[in-house]
């Protein structure tokens, strides 16, 4: 004969009785922390009772996440595995009056994360010519953005927030920013700076900055 586990109902008044018959304390309000999680947090029920600490851990204690009971967890813990963007989440804890339940929270957006960027010329800088071979000319006609690992715990689109500096002065730019229009006649390099973060509709990420010299004069 196979023996099946109870139901999680069964289990928690079998709980509430045991506690019941060593003096149940008296629950005077649960709530959750923190109170504005994300998908990456892991929340904690927080049950304010009257009576000791071993009773107070006997205490059963539910999850829901949108109104659905959490069959599997009756731990004071709840991962983020659980829940995801947009879900309200509440816990319960049951007293000698009955089920207390908190106030719910709603999970909030997890900004984006972005793992690495760089500039590089366009076209790239040729390699150095063997000995006794004359050397190409080369002047680069754009810098490029690259962005490395786009990622959102969330699953939101990707995108992005760039900016653009030259010499410090803002210039409009996407992926590419076009150097012919930059060029001058004096010997003093250009910098060029970028700031890129990740962008998921709601929130940016983590900004990276990166920046690199141009010659400026005309090929």
């Amino acid at each position: 004969m196979t023996l099946m586990p109870l139901p999680l109902s069964f289990r928690m008044a079998a709980a509430f009785m045991l506690v019941a018959c060593d003096g149940a304390p008296s629950v005077r309000s649960v709530s959750l922390e923190p109170t504005t999680p994300h998908t990456a947090t892991t929340l904690s029920c927080r049950v304010d009772a009257d009576g000791s600490q071993e009773q107070l851990r006997a205490l059963p204690v539910s999850w829901t996440v949108d109104g659905q009971r959490i069959a599997e967890v009756s731990t004071r813990q709840l991962d983020g595995l659980y829940f995801r963007k947009g879900q309200r989440v509440s816990c319960s804890a049951v007293g000698p009056t009955g089920e207390i339940t908190s106030e719910p929270v709603t999970v909030g957006n997890t900004p984006p994360q972005l793992d690495d960027a760089e500039l590089v010329f366009t076209p790239p800088r040729p390699l150095p010519a063997s000995e006794g071979a004359p050397q190409k000319p080369w002047t680069p006609e754009a810098v490029e953005l690259r962005t490395f690992g786009f990622f959102d715990v969330d699953g939101d689109p990707e995108a992005w927030h760039i900016r653009w500096t030259v010499d410090g002065e803002p210039v409009e730019a996407v992926r590419s920013l076009a150097l012919a229009p930059l060029r001058r006649d004096d010997e003093a390099p250009l910098r060029v700076a970028v700031s890129v973060a990740p962008w998921d509709g709601e929130a940016e990420g983590e900004t990276v900055e990166r920046e690199l010299l141009v010659d400026a004069s005309a090929p």
